[in-house]
């Protein structure tokens, strides 16, 4: 049995690490029980239950993401495609590294057909990825990088419709080389500039 938090984010974290590697109808509360070292009536005392722990790893999952994806688009030492494929490559490595696929991905899958108050927060993150990309299409845009007659919004729909693609394959066992072949298609088919090519294989 693990130490016990009496810190609600350390908890949620724990459990958070057990719906990811084991999807939300495999994880019992029993295993919630021994990941946290909470009793059964503290978890559905502070937490509400399984379901209501499981929207809040979610939360927590959003605003950790939207952190990092918006400290990578600020940072001006990359051009606006570069960060965006830094963005992609980082997500590529995560899942071949855990074998886990994609929080949200996994979730969307298996709870939010079921589920619309699970369903609302797959959509927010959704809409959030597209609402952050969007500012950076618009700077590659300026920039040169992405074709003129390209919709900012629609760009970023389909790279969210990517990322989902990209979550799959690469869960199933895709080859890492694959799927970043595959990135590089799906920016080059944007304008994307031999020059910016090179300096991002460069990096790998």
């Amino acid at each position: 049995m693990p130490q016990v938090s009496t810190d609600r984010f350390t908890v949620v974290e724990q459990a958070t690490d057990l719906f990811w590697k084991k999807g939300y109808a495999e994880t019992s509360v029993e295993d919630i029980v021994q990941a946290t070292g909470l009793n059964r009536y503290a978890i559905y005392n502070r937490f509400g239950g399984k379901r209501e722990m499981l929207l809040q790893a979610l939360e927590g999952f959003v605003n950790q993401r939207r952190t990092a994806f918006m400290a990578q688009f600020q940072d001006d030492s990359m051009r606006p495609l570069q960060a965006i494929r830094q963005i992609f490559t980082g997500f590529i490595e995560e899942i071949l590294q855990t074998g886990n696929g994609c929080l949200m991905c996994n979730t969307v899958s298996e709870i939010a057909p079921k589920d619309p108050d699970i369903a609302e927060v797959c959509r927010g993150y959704q809409e959030q990825f597209v609402a952050m990309l969007m500012p950076v299409l618009k700077q590659a845009q300026s920039a040169g990088e992405i074709r003129p007659e390209l919709e900012s919004r629609a760009v970023a729909n389909t790279l969210l419709i990517f990322k989902i693609g990209l979550a799959t394959m690469a869960k199933a066992g895709a080859p890492q080389e694959q799927l970043v072949n595959a990135l590089d298609l799906q920016i080059a088919a944007l304008g994307y500039p031999e020059e910016i090519r090179s300096t991002c294989s460069e990096e790998n």
